[in-house]
C-alpha cells in the first residue's frame, strides 16, 4: 500500500459529501461536481479572500478563473494535483486531468458515498482533501458524535484510521481524528 509522505496538518473538517453521479464519473468530464449547500456552508469558510477569488466563487470572472490548487489524497495515500474553480455554469467542481486517476486507484463509482475532508499544511498552509468512499450511509461518522454499529462502515474506518497513523504519524491531526472517530 502507498502512503503519502507524513505531512504535519492542522485544521481538518468535513469539506462535502456526496453520491457520486453518472456525470461525476464519466472521464471526459474529468471533475467532480459540489452541491451548492456544500459550496455555501463548507467550502467558503475553509478559503481566503485569495482562495476563494482563484476559485472564482465569488463570480468575479464570470467564467472558469485560474482555479485553487489542491492536493486530493485518496485513503490509501496516493496523492493527486487538482483545481477547485467554478464553472460558468456556475457549479463549483474539483477538477484536472488525474480526476480519472482518483475514480481508478479510489475504485469510485456512480452511486458510491463519499465524504471529502480538508485540512492545512503547517509548512505552506496549503489546502489538501482527503476523498473517502463510505460503504454506507450510516458511515457518517463524524457527524456530531454519531456512533458507528455497521460492522462494514467499521471496517471502512479501520482502513482510514490505519491508513492515517502511517500518514500522519507524530501530528495533532492524527490525534483529532482518533478522536472523532472514537478510536483515541
Amino acid at each position: 500500500m502507498r502512503v503519502v509522505e507524513a505531512k504535519d496538518g492542522r485544521n481538518p473538517s468535513l469539506f462535502a459529501e456526496k453520491n457520486l453521479t453518472e456525470s461525476d464519473t464519466i472521464q471526459q468530464q474529468n471533475r467532480l461536481l459540489f452541491h451548492e449547500d456544500d459550496v455555501t456552508n463548507s467550502i467558503i469558510p475553509l478559503l481566503d479572500e485569495v482562495e476563494s477569488e482563484r476559485a472564482n466563487l465569488q463570480f468575479h470572472n464570470h467564467g472558469m478563473g485560474e482555479g485553487l490548487p489542491v492536493e486530493l489524497y485518496t485513503i490509501n495515500g496516493w496523492r493527486f494535483p487538482l483545481l477547485l474553480r467554478r464553472r460558468p455554469s456556475g457549479g463549483l467542481v474539483l477538477n484536472g486531468k488525474d480526476w480519472k486517476n482518483v475514480l481508478v486507484i479510489g475504485k469510485l463509482r456512480a452511486g458510491d458515498h463519499v465524504q471529502l475532508w480538508s485540512f492545512r499544511k503547517l509548512q505552506d498552509d496549503a489546502l489538501c482533501l482527503i476523498i473517502a468512499r463510505l460503504k454506507t450511509q450510516r458511515a457518517t461518522f463524524i457527524a456530531e458524535g454519531t456512533s458507528v454499529s455497521d460492522s462494514s462502515s467499521i471496517n471502512t474506518i479501520e482502513v482510514a484510521v490505519m491508513t492515517l497513523q502511517e500518514a500522519y504519524r507524530g501530528t495533532g491531526l492524527l490525534a483529532y481524528l482518533l478522536h472523532e472517530f472514537s478510536f483515541g
